[in-house]
């Protein structure tokens, strides 16, 4: 997902693509760009002087654009405020694409999740259940909500991993998902229900 942006952005400002839409994006990237560089990271190369400040240099070639994304991912996966941002810069300007926003943190909170950071995980699932339910996306909120379980579960909140595991159910079914459907009813029936 952060690939993808890194590239369609990094693309569009050097074709001079994008209008306003397109210059905002590539703000954004900038942006990430010179806080990964300011973290110590190696995700930016050295870039060009605008005003006595220099800003990274917009990644051109695969290799480029592929370590840049990673440097982005990993930021991302050490603070939720830059998950956060990292997540926004996947959206429109406008706000209008919660759907990838929604997939990026959902990403991230799997990524938490194996790493054994829970609370973490917690923290970006919760924001890909929003966008996910902002969105209408039935079977990724589903799949957001059945995640989530998983950290309540980790966690020893079963009155919320019913909750996510309950609203998992209820998408899957009305999706049509019965492997999703049953796997949820399981360990809803494990939980007593």
């Amino acid at each position: 997902m952060v690939l993808s942006a890194v590239g369609t952005v990094a693309s569009g400002a050097l074709s001079g693509a994008g209008g306003e839409m397109g210059r905002r994006a590539s703000e954004r990237l900038y942006g990430l760009l010179s806080r990964a560089r300011a973290d110590g990271g190696a995700g930016a190369a050295a870039g060009s002087v605008d005003g006595g400040e220099r800003r990274p240099a917009l990644p051109v070639t695969e290799p480029e654009q592929t370590a840049a994304a990673l440097r982005l991912t990993e930021l991302a996966r050490s603070s939720p405020e830059f998950a956060r941002d990292v997540a926004e810069f996947r959206r429109l300007p406008n706000g209008g694409d919660s759907y990838n926003a929604g997939r990026v943190y959902m990403s991230l909170g799997e990524a938490h999740l194996q790493a054994g950071d829970v609370d973490l995980a917690r923290v970006c699932l919760d924001e890909a259940v929003q966008a996910m339910t902002e969105d209408g996306a039935g079977l990724q909120l589903a799949d957001a909500a059945e995640t989530r379980a998983s950290c309540h579960r980790l966690s020893h909140r079963p009155a919320e991993e019913r909750a996510d595991l309950r609203t998992a159910a209820a998408r899957y079914e009305e999706h049509g998902d019965h492997a999703g459907l049953d796997r949820v009813r399981a360990r809803l029936a494990e939980l007593g229900e």
